[in-house]
């Protein structure tokens, strides 16, 4: 009597447990997930070796227990579908992905090789300057090497060949020559590690310098240094250009 009381207050308890199972699953997702109440239908009658337990004989195991043990249960279920499909989708989302990739790595690739190119600009600038404004030492230390002559001598003195044509200058043999046609050679750089430019020894470098005087009208005692330098970076030709204003002050 005590056994059949506990079957019969199991099997209220299991018929509640599906009727909520039922309220649940259809917000689950039908692919690939087998209802409880399906699995249970099938599972309603089977026979499996039993351990021997005092709620079942002779290997028979109940409907309930069955149930208990197969409440949650995943499986495969193909809904229909064709798993090539399935595949092809997924193919598909990849390509997309990796275009969308690209699409967001083209843009930051492009900032940078800008970036860069800017770089070397602004280096090559520095030291454009800095030859420009070598050339206007050059001609102001002749300057003044005239002044301290003895006898004093006339404040162009080892430059007048350089008015009115390009000349081209190397400050550190200090020396200087008219380059020929208007057009300078590219100053060469040494390679002993000291990295001077000059035009008597070194690999050629990417700059073209090129030094003319001009007499100013009306005052014999000044004069126009005006210093052009030339390069060509990235495919692109540069020029910089410095102009200074030497007085004969003695």
């Amino acid at each position: 009597m005590m056994n059949k009381t506990l079957n019969s207050e199991q099997g209220t308890g299991d018929r509640k447990m599906q009727n909520q199972m039922q309220q649940i699953l259809p917000a689950l997702s039908p692919r690939g997930f087998t209802p409880p109440s399906e699995e249970r239908r099938e599972n309603s009658f089977s026979w499996r070796p039993n351990d021997g337990g005092a709620s079942s004989r002779k290997g028979f195991t109940p409907p309930s227990e069955e149930r208990r043990e197969n409440s949650f249960s995943w499986r495969p279920n193909d809904g229909g579908e064709n798993p090539r499909q399935s595949r092809g989708f997924t193919l598909i989302e990849t390509l997309v992905a990796i275009s969308v990739l690209l699409d967001s790595l083209a843009g930051p690739l492009s900032i940078a090789s800008k970036a860069l190119q800017s770089a070397y600009y602004s280096r090559d600038q520095v030291t454009a300057f800095y030859l420009a404004q070598e050339g206007i030492e050059y001609m102001r230390v002749y300057r003044d090497q005239n002044y301290l002559a003895n006898p004093p001598q006339n404040w162009t003195t080892g430059i007048s060949n350089c008015f009115d044509v390009a000349c081209n200058v190397d400050f550190p043999n200090f020396q200087h020559s008219v380059c020929n046609g208007g057009a300078c050679t590219p100053l060469l750089l040494t390679t002993n590690g000291e990295k001077l430019f000059n035009t008597v020894s070194g690999d050629p470098s990417i700059f073209t310098r090129s030094v003319t005087l001009k007499h100013i009208a009306g005052n014999a005692d000044e004069m126009l240094v005006e210093v052009t330098v030339s390069w060509t970076s990235a495919g692109i030709d540069r020029t910089f250009k410095l102009t200074e204003h030497l007085f004969n002050w003695l």
